[in-house]
């Protein structure tokens, strides 16, 4: 398992904080590494595939807890084979497509007919790709989204940083969908995919995924692609599909989660009562029920390591 101290100063490493810097981020450091504020959460900064951290002690844990405001700050650490709650999931070199079954390949070959891929310019992805970001947030039924101004001005923001790649999917040279992937040394991540749900019939995500993992896991030599962590606030069909046609495989680790002291107390008067929340959820679907529901789950995948020797 790659180790921070190996690609902590890498050029990706410094473009990507800066890239967020530049977006309005806040940052705060244990040790010189770095940790990032997203929606009240405190996380790794680089969290764009499976690595080992530095180890910290529960006080300067507690200490940038406090520091940041944010209602609790978790990481993943000790990566191991056992089956454990919580995952990554990854694709490792090198890729064949010789080892995918019949079926994948049939899809993958009836796809690279229809779809042409290729890495594409953010001013492309701009001048061309907004409506099928309007498309896919609808089909995803997400209740806010960018204008088309600020999605632009986002994209944009991109354009100086090298450790970003955005992949377009051209049908009659149209965008139909798109993915922006992540660059920390030789870590690759799907940090996103979107599509036009129209052109489905065309498997315009098999020969995006095949392309990505012949480029990078193949041609550029890099460690592994990564989808990202086990997903609780969401559905899983990307990585269901990832496992199940592209051979991703989980890369199982420990959750830790520490909250701070008002969050905690809210979390215990919680708990017990998850199943009655996860009803209502259902019942009225409403968003601070579901984001109840995550935290709840969140917590009972925390205290499975407290209960087991995992």
């Amino acid at each position: 398992m790659e180790k921070w101290y190996n690609f902590k100063n890498s050029l990706n490493v410094k473009e990507y904080i800066k890239f967020w810097k530049n977006n309005n981020f806040q940052f705060f450091y244990i040790n010189d590494f770095p940790w990032m504020k997203y929606q009240n959460i405190l996380q790794p900064a680089i969290l764009h595939g499976p690595y080992e951290v530095p180890g910290f002690t529960n006080n300067q844990i507690k200490k940038v807890l406090k520091e940041s405001g944010c209602k609790f700050i978790r990481w993943n650490d000790n990566f191991k084979n056992e089956p454990t709650e919580w995952w990554w999931t990854i694709c490792q070199r090198p890729f064949s497509i010789d080892l995918l079954s019949h079926n994948a390949r049939n899809q993958i070959k009836k796809s690279l007919n229809n779809c042409e891929i290729k890495i594409i310019k953010p001013q492309e992805l701009i001048e061309k790709g907004y409506q099928c970001y309007l498309s896919s947030c609808r089909n995803h039924k997400k209740t806010s989204f960018l204008n088309h101004k600020d999605w632009g001005k986002f994209i944009n923001s991109h354009i100086k940083y090298n450790c970003f790649d955005f992949w377009g999917i051209f049908i009659d040279n149209k965008i139909i969908g798109y993915a922006k992937c992540v660059k920390i040394n030789k870590l690759i991540d799907i940090s996103a995919i979107w599509y036009d749900p129209f052109y489905l019939k065309y498997y315009p995500v098999y020969a995006l995924t095949y392309s990505l993992l012949e480029y990078y896991l193949n041609k550029e030599k890099c460690y592994f692609v990564s989808n990202g962590m086990r997903s609780i606030a969401h559905d899983t069909q990307m990585q269901n599909f990832l496992k199940t046609k592209f051979h991703f495989k989980k890369e199982y680790c420990r959750l830790n989660v520490v909250y701070s002291p008002l969050f905690h107390f809210l979390i215990q008067i919680a708990y017990p009562f998850q199943s009655i929340i996860k009803f209502l959820d259902k019942i009225f679907s409403i968003n601070i029920f579901h984001k109840i529901v995550v935290i709840l789950k969140q917590e009972k995948i925390r205290r499975s390591f407290l209960n087991s020797s995992k």
